[in-house]
C-alpha cells in the first residue's frame, strides 16, 4: 500500500495537471481588422495546497479480527494509534460489497450474510472527513486472494476524472500555428526526446525479513505415540487462527500431540488426515489472529527460488534457501504417501522438518516438506491440494484418535 506521502505527491500532480492545462489553452487572440487592442493583465492562479497536507491521513485501526459467535461471523477492532485528524467514523468492506458506514465509537460488526465456514476477506479503515485512512485486513480463509488496494482504485478514479475536467474546460485555440515542416520536426523530437533509461534488474528477494516476518507462525509438533517409547518431532504451520497444516506422517498413529505458540505449549488435536498426499490438520483450542499464511494457488515453475522454515534435526527453528528443481505429476513417498502435484526441490534437510512450508519471497506457501529423496534433494505436497484439503477440512472436521 502506498504511504501518504506518495498519496500527497499524486493529489498535488492532479492539481497540476488541471491548471496547466487550462493555462496552456488561453493564448491571446489576434485582435480583429479595426479593433482596439486592449491591454489585459493576466493573474497567476492561487496556489492549491494538496488535501492531504492540511488533513493527516488516519492510521489503520488496531488488532482487526473476525470471531465466530454462535451462527454468525463478528468484526472486532481498536481504534487507530497515533495522530491524525477527529474521525468521523469507519468503512467496513466484506469482499468487494459495498462499505458499511460506522461510528467513530464503534468496535465491533457483525458481516451481514456471513456465516462460519465462508471464505471471506474483510477491510476496514477509519476516515476523517472524506479522507479515508490506511486499511487493515483480516480474512476466515488465507487462500483468498486479495484485491486490488482499495486507495489505488480511487486514485486512479480521481486522476482520470480530473484530466477529463480540465480537458473540458480548454477553449479551442484563436489561430493554428504556421506549420513546420516534417523534417525539422522530427528532427526536434529527436533532440528533446530524453535518453532511455537503463534497464533496471528486480530486487533480491529479503530473507531475512521474510523469516522475521514468518518465525511466529511456524511452530515445532511435539508427537507421543500408542507405545511407550514411540515419540517424534516435526513441523506446522498456522492457515488459521487455530488451524495448523503439517505432513500426515508427523502426526500419524499419534495418542497426544503438542505445539508450543509465542514460548507456550499447547495441545493439538487431528481434525483432517490425507495419508496418499500426505498432508494432515490440526486443531489448537486458542485462537492465534494474524499468524495465517497464505496457501498458493497454483504449483510454482522450475527455477523458482524459495525458502524452507522447519526444526530440522530438533535443533530449533531455521531457514534454508533452495530452487524449486521439478515437478512432479506423482511420487511414492514415505509410509503409503502417493503424492500428486509433489514438488522438488534441491534443498538438503533432515527429519524434524517434515510438514514444514515452502515459501515464496511474498510469504505464499507453495509446498510442504514430505520427504528427502536422498542427500541432495527434497519433495514436498503441493500446496494447491492441501488448500483443497484444508477448506474440506475446516467445512467438515474429522477427528482422528489412534488409540
Amino acid at each position: 500500500m502506498a504511504s501518504p506521502r506518495t498519496r500527497r505527491s499524486t493529489a498535488a500532480l492532479v492539481a497540476s495537471l488541471a491548471v496547466g492545462l487550462v493555462l496552456t489553452g488561453c493564448g491571446a487572440a489576434a485582435p480583429g481588422a479595426g479593433a482596439a487592442v486592449e491591454a489585459v493583465t493576466v493573474q497567476a492562479a492561487p496556489r492549491m495546497a494538496p488535501v492531504a497536507a492540511a488533513t493527516a491521513r488516519p492510521e489503520a485501526p488496531r488488532a482487526l479480527a473476525l470471531h465466530v459467535e454462535g451462527d454468525a461471523v463478528v468484526a472486532t477492532w481498536e481504534a487507530p494509534d497515533g495522530p491524525g485528524a477527529v474521525m468521523t467514523g469507519y468503512e467496513l468492506f466484506v469482499d468487494d460489497a459495498p462499505a458499511v458506514v460506522l461510528d467513530a465509537a464503534a468496535r465491533s460488526s457483525r458481516l451481514a450474510g456471513v456465516v462460519p465456514g465462508d471464505g471471506v476477506l474483510v477491510q476496514l479503515r477509519a476516515v476523517a472527513g472524506d479522507l479515508p485512512g490506511r486499511t487493515a485486513e483480516a480474512s476466515l480463509e488465507r487462500t483468498y486472494r486479495t484485491p486490488a488496494p482499495r486507495w489505488a482504485l480511487e486514485e486512479e478514479r480521481a486522476i482520470a476524472a480530473a484530466a477529463a475536467a480540465a480537458s473540458a474546460a480548454v477553449p479551442a485555440p484563436a489561430a493554428a500555428p504556421a506549420a513546420v515542416p516534417a523534417s525539422a520536426r522530427v528532427a526536434e523530437e529527436r533532440a528533446a526526446a530524453p535518453a532511455p533509461a537503463p534497464a533496471s534488474s528486480p530486487a533480491a528477494p529479503d530473507w531475512a525479513a521474510l523469516y522475521r516476518a514468518v518465525e511466529g507462525s511456524v511452530v515445532q509438533v511435539s508427537r507421543e505415540g500408542c507405545t511407550p517409547g514411540d515419540a517424534s518431532t516435526g513441523t506446522a504451520f498456522f492457515v488459521g487462527p487455530d488451524l495448523l497444516v503439517t505432513a500426515a506422517h508427523v502426526v500419524e498413529d499419534a495418542a497426544s500431540l503438542g505445539v508450543v505458540v509465542g514460548g507456550r505449549d499447547e495441545t493439538a488435536e487431528v481434525v483432517g488426515l490425507d495419508v496418499a498426499q500426505d498432508v494432515a490438520l490440526l486443531r489448537v483450542p486458542t485462537q492465534h489472529p494474524g499468524l495465517a499464511l497464505p496457501l498458493a494457488a497454483e504449483l510454482p515453475p522450475v527455477g523458482t527460488p524459495h525458502a524452507l522454515v522447519g526444526f530440522a534435526s530438533g535443533l530449533g527453528q531455521s531457514l534454508q534457501l533452495g530452487t524449486v528443481s521439478s515437478v512432479l505429476p506423482a511420487f511414492a513417498g514415505v509410509g503409503g504417501a502417493a503424492l500428486t502435484d509433489a514438488v522438488q526441490s534441491d534443498v538438503q534437510t533432515s527429519p524434524g522438518a517434515s510438514g514444514g512450508p515452502w515459501l515464496l519471497a511474498d510469504g505464499t506457501v507453495v509446498a510442504l516438506t514430505s520427504t528427502g529423496v536422498d542427500t541432495n534433494v527434497t519433495v514436498g505436497a503441493g500446496a494447491p491440494t492441501a488448500a483443497a484439503l484444508v477448506d474440506a477440512w475446516s467445512r467438515a472436521p474429522q477427528v482422528v484418535t489412534a488409540c
